[in-house]
C-alpha cells in the first residue's frame, strides 16, 4: 500500500486529488494544508508526498518542497503544477521535486506518476521533457539566471528593478532597440515570457543590483527560497 499525502491550500483541489487517486487500490490517501503537511513528511508516516502548485504565487510551495527533502530525503515528492510551465518545473526540480505533472493531465497519468515517484523513479510528461531539452539542453536544472551573459545579466538586472527598456539604455550606454533585443533573449533562456516574470524571480532568489555592484560574479540562488 502507497501512503500518498497531498499538501495543497486548497479544499477543492485536496478533494479532487483524492477522487482520482481513490481509484487505484493500493494508494493510501491522506490530505493536509501545505502548511500543515511537513510533520507527517517528517514522521515517516508517508510513502510520497504531493504538493500542490497551482495556487503558488510567493514561492512558498517551493520552499517547503526544499525544506521536506533536506529534512528528509527518503520522501519522494510530487509536484502539481497549473499547466506545462517549464519554469515552474525547473523550480520545483531543484528544489528537491521527483516528479512534475500538470493538473490538467489525465487520471491514468497522474496515477502513474504517483506510482513511479513512489517507487523511486522520477517523472516529467514527454511534451514537457521536451520542451525543457529544447530550451536549455543539458544545463536545464542550473539555475535560470546562470545562462545569462553579462551584458545580458546586467539588462536583466535592471528590468528586474523595474526600470523602464529606455532608462536601462541609458544607463549602459545603448540603443532601446538592442535593449529589447537583450530582453528577448533573457525571456528565451529564462523559460518566461513576460517581465513581471523576471521580476518575481529575482524577489524569489533575493537577487538586486545590489549584488551586481558588490561582485563581478552573478549571484548564486538562494535554496530554500526558490526551489
Amino acid at each position: 500500500m502507497i501512503r500518498a499525502l497531498v499538501a495543497s491550500n486548497s479544499a477543492v483541489v485536496r478533494e479532487g486529488l483524492k477522487s482520482i487517486l481513490g481509484h487505484a487500490a493500493e494508494l493510501a490517501i491522506h490530505l493536509q494544508g501545505v502548511g500543515s503537511a511537513f510533520e507527517p513528511c517528517l514522521e515517516r508516516t508517508v510513502d510520497i508526498l504531493i504538493v500542490d502548485l497551482t495556487l503558488a504565487g510567493s514561492g512558498n510551495e517551493f520552499e517547503f518542497i526544499q525544506q521536506v527533502r533536506e529534512k528528509d530525503p527518503a520522501v519522494p515528492v510530487l509536484a502539481l503544477g497549473a499547466r506545462f510551465e517549464q519554469h515552474a518545473a525547473m523550480y520545483a526540480l531543484r528544489a528537491g521535486a521527483a516528479g512534475y505533472v500538470s493538473q490538467h493531465c489525465p487520471p491514468s497519468e497522474l496515477i502513474a506518476a504517483v506510482q513511479r515517484v513512489a517507487a523511486g523513479g522520477r517523472y516529467v510528461p514527454t511534451a514537457l521533457a521536451e520542451i525543457l531539452a529544447h530550451r536549455l539542453d543539458r544545463a536545464w536544472l542550473r539555475p535560470p539566471h546562470e545562462l545569462l551573459s553579462r551584458r545580458e545579466w546586467q539588462v536583466f538586472l535592471g528590468l528586474a528593478s523595474g526600470r523602464s527598456p529606455s532608462q536601462i539604455a541609458a544607463g549602459m550606454a545603448l540603443s532601446v532597440k538592442t535593449i529589447s533585443t537583450y530582453r528577448s533573449r533573457i525571456l528565451e533562456k529564462m523559460g518566461m515570457t513576460t517581465t513581471a516574470e523576471l521580476m518575481h524571480y529575482a524577489i524569489q532568489n533575493r537577487i538586486t543590483e545590489v549584488d551586481r555592484e558588490e561582485t563581478s560574479q552573478k549571484p548564486q540562488i538562494h535554496h530554500g527560497v526558490t526551489a
